[in-house]
């Protein structure tokens, strides 16, 4: 099958209908990440450095030793249509990309050498989950935890405690030390620096390798890969959310009032960006639901009745209450 090679000159539509497979890109651009993380474990003393691929995703195949990068992430025009098509790029910036490698690089040396099958990093961690759950109860102020990746993922299962907590510990600049000094999450700190200590020198157990997910081999359209992507994170939207509207805005008409729904898409970007970074929800789920509060309010011919500062305080705190409730109990809950 042949490739494309020139990706810019592309609308959204045309790129959207080509296949993984079809697209020429080269983990190049991210020489400067990728090199940063082979330093940053050379300097730990670590002799195993991952290997990396692009896939359609960040992850690390099950039980294999290298690290799947998202194919946006080497090519302008395609960090543009994630950004289009999500409404965020997880790893855009090169200080997100190497929390995620670094978080990566957990899971892969795990792998290599066989950590997780160890006592102690059953004891502090708990014993390896087959896979990550699709929600959890993060518990917001605990201390236990490290804080690396957004959304509290340290608490997901012991696999990503554990990779969360050896990607705060490969960072040199993280002085974990010091910052987590009074936490419960020190002692997770001191088993990954000494299970860490116990391979210094020590060849890996397993290399092996998976490429089953790489672009090259996936034949699937774009369009299909962003349709699956986005139901993941999308909604259908409940009519309850009518009477939270109703408390923020007025169906009574005065003179000059203005329209609720033309005030909510001014302050959308706003609003998405503050709600998603204090709930950690994805960007493209929240863009989702105050279009459809958008739209609701228009539905309902609602109006602003307050001041702009009232009514955006009000609007990012019914946001934040669902965002909330979704990140805990998987689904949207009605303010009472």
């Amino acid at each position: 099958m042949a490739t494309v090679t020139k990706l810019s000159p592309l609308t959204n539509d045309e790129l959207l209908n080509l296949r993984f497979c079809e697209l020429d890109l080269s983990l190049e651009p991210l020489a400067p990440a990728i090199n940063q993380l082979g330093e940053e474990l050379s300097l730990k003393q670590i002799n195993f450095i991952p290997s990396c691929f692009l896939a359609d995703e960040w992850f690390v195949p099950t039980d294999a030793t290298n690290i799947g990068i998202p194919f946006y992430l080497v090519h302008p025009r395609l960090i543009k249509l994630e950004e289009d098509m999500m409404a965020d790029v997880e790893g855009g910036t090169l200080d997100e990309c190497m929390r995620i490698l670094r978080h990566e690089a957990g899971h892969a040396i795990a792998h290599a050498y066989g950590l997780t099958k160890t006592k102690a990093y059953q004891k502090v961690f708990g014993k390896p989950s087959e896979e990550t759950p699709d929600s959890y109860r993060p518990r917001f102020y605990s201390k236990n935890y490290v804080r690396n990746l957004d959304n509290f993922y340290a608490q997901c299962d012991p696999d990503e405690d554990f990779a969360e907590t050896f990607a705060v510990w490969l960072n040199p600049s993280s002085n974990y030390k010091k910052h987590y000094s009074r936490w419960g999450a020190l002692k997770k700190l001191e088993c990954v620096e000494s299970l860490m200590a116990g391979i210094t020198g020590t060849p890996p157990l397993t290399t092996r390798t998976e490429y089953n997910y790489s672009i090259q081999k996936l034949k699937t359209r774009l369009k299909n890969h962003y349709i699956k992507k986005r139901r993941d994170y999308a909604e259908d939207y409940p009519d309850f959310f009518d009477q939270d509207l109703k408390k923020i805005f007025t169906a009574d008409k005065k003179e000059g009032s203005k329209k609720a729904s033309v005030f909510i898409s001014r302050h959308k970007k706003e609003m998405m960006t503050k709600v998603s970074l204090w709930s950690g929800e994805k960007k493209y789920s929240l863009d989702q639901l105050i279009h459809n509060l958008q739209a609701r309010a228009n539905t309902l011919g609602l109006l602003v009745y307050k001041t702009e500062t009232e009514t955006l305080i009000d609007l990012v705190s019914l946001l934040t209450s669902m965002a909330v409730s979704r990140r805990l109990t998987g689904k949207l809950k009605q303010r009472v």
